[in-house]
């Protein structure tokens, strides 16, 4: 298996383990190799897509593509590196009926 798909599939399983939790019920969750591959890039549908039909709105986190480092020139060493962004539009957010009402940092 090629260190390419290994890498995705880690992305995945943080995608994944993030969707399944009870603390990211209210938050939407976006992989950044499937929303950078739409032909269109409208990044406020992050904060702005509801997780379910009558979901609130208002915060997001974005799971960036992983990424290798390599800590010393010609090393057999590997460190895998997950990244996530939050993404909050405060007022959206905090917006009785409408936000989550919790920051994203929280």
């Amino acid at each position: 298996m090629s260190k390419k798909s290994d890498i995705l599939r880690a992305q995945e399983y943080l995608f994944y383990g993030m969707k399944s939790c009870a603390l990211f019920d209210k938050f939407n969750v976006v992989l950044e190799r499937e929303f950078l591959a739409q032909s269109e890039v409208e990044f406020d549908a992050i904060w702005m897509s509801p997780r379910s039909p009558d979901g609130p709105v208002g915060a997001g986190y974005l799971i960036e593509m992983p990424k290798l480092q390599i800590p010393k020139p010609n090393s057999l060493q590997r460190n895998l590196v997950l990244s996530i962004v939050a993404i909050e539009e405060r007022n959206t957010n905090m917006t009785a009926g409408a936000g989550t009402q919790l920051s994203s940092e929280e």
